[in-house]
């Protein structure tokens, strides 16, 4: 009889290892795996050795897979680990099985130099446990009713392929104004709207004969009577209110019970648009994990950022800072605007220390920790300045 120090974690090396982690994934989740295998083809980072197995006997019993992207922050790009479809077999469970594929997920990338991880999970708890910090946005509820659009509102049409290109401009320019989006590229982009995606969800904005917006929208797999919204950039305000409206009119029409939003514009609905406001209901969506791997490399990589900042600020000054954030450190220096990122020399008297969260918190929202002396908080309040993290739906695999 096979016991649980019978079990080792691999990587989809074939088509084999790969199809039976996709039937598991089908099993747990109710995804179809045939579907699942078209749907990693049209990826064009995919690679089957970034999807880890526990193998019991020659039978997968748990999954899981490193999808490849890149956040932006400012200037600067961060190397990005999704964890996505952690699965266990259910007469598997509880026995660290996922835990033992995420450890070894993490230490390959770690070796290829990703900064950071983030996951997707309604366990939030299960993860916390595990040293993942969990990170809250705003979300809300929006029940749907029929809308009166008045003319001046009417310019929403369905998406062309011919869009594309301005779409694609759009959402970098609405994302630049935030910390945290992913990068998306070409490819993405076309292997994205090649996925299965009714008529009719996926709309455009134009005004004056160019495009002012973007919005796409879904039913949730799991919650079919949800309408959730995946994308959603405008140029201002009353582009925003126009998509909105128009998608509460569709999903009123097709018999959705709720519209559900996430990010920052379900903070600032009320605001946008008061009729929408008095049919929203407010929440904190928990579900957004984040792990720290690779510190310094992090660090380094803001350096393009922190550049453009004291370009745009003046002078940053000269200044000496060594983080620890829980068990890695990094020495941040600067000397007239130029900076250099290394290891601690081991004689350092004393670090900044954070928690993983008062990191991200300063990363993605400019919160210097109250622990910080004078001349460290203002060195990290200008390199760190207020921002609003974002992170869409669409971007989840």
């Amino acid at each position: 009889m096979k016991t649980d120090r019978d079990r080792r974690v691999v990587r989809a090396e074939n088509e084999q290892l790969l199809l039976s982690g996709l039937d598991l994934v089908g099993r747990v989740l109710g995804k179809d795996p045939k579907e699942e295998r078209r749907l990693l083809e049209l990826d064009p980072g995919f690679d089957p050795r970034d999807t880890f197995l526990v193998v019991l006997g020659g039978a997968v019993i748990s999954h899981l897979r490193l999808v490849r992207r890149e956040m932006r922050i400012g200037r600067s790009l961060l190397r990005l680990a999704v964890v996505a479809d952690v699965v266990t077999d259910p007469a598997h469970q509880g026995r660290g099985n996922a835990r033992t594929a995420i450890d070894i997920a993490l230490e390959a990338a770690r070796a290829a130099r990703y900064h950071c991880a983030v996951l997707f999970t309604e366990l939030p708890d299960f993860f916390s446990e595990q040293g993942w910090s969990p990170w809250a946005q705003p979300g809300c509820s929006i029940t749907p009713k029929a809308l009166v659009i008045p003319a001046a509102q009417q310019r929403v049409r369905d998406f062309r392929p011919g869009d594309l290109s301005a779409v694609m401009a759009l959402h970098g320019h609405h994302g630049s104004a935030f910390a945290g989006p992913l990068a998306r590229t070409i490819g993405w982009w076309k292997a994205d709207l090649q996925r299965e995606t009714p008529p009719g969800e996926v709309l455009i904005l134009e005004v004056d004969g160019r495009i002012a917006g973007y919005a796409r929208a879904r039913a949730r797999r799991r919650r079919p009577e949800e309408f959730a919204i995946l994308d959603l950039a405008a140029l201002d305000d009353s582009g925003q209110r126009s998509l909105l409206r128009e998608l509460v009119r569709r999903a009123h029409q097709r018999g959705f019970t709720s519209v559900n939003l996430q990010g920052p514009t379900a903070g600032r609905l009320a605001a946008i648009d008061p009729e929408l406001g008095r049919m929203t209901e407010l929440r904190r969506d928990k579900y957004t994990m984040l792990k720290l791997i690779n510190l310094r490399g992090l660090v380094r990589a803001l350096i393009p950022e922190f550049e453009a900042i004291c370009g745009r600020d003046g002078s940053c000054g000269d200044g000496q800072i060594s983080l620890l954030v829980g068990h890695l450190a990094a020495e941040l220096s600067s000397s007239t605007g130029k900076f250099e990122i290394s290891a601690p020399r081991s004689n350092k008297p004393s670090f900044l220390q954070l928690s993983e969260g008062d990191f991200w918190r300063m990363l993605f929202d400019g919160r210097v920790p109250p622990t910080a002396p004078a001349p460290a908080a203002a060195m990290l309040g200008m390199l760190f300045p207020e921002r609003e993290f974002a992170f869409w739906p669409a971007d989840e695999p």
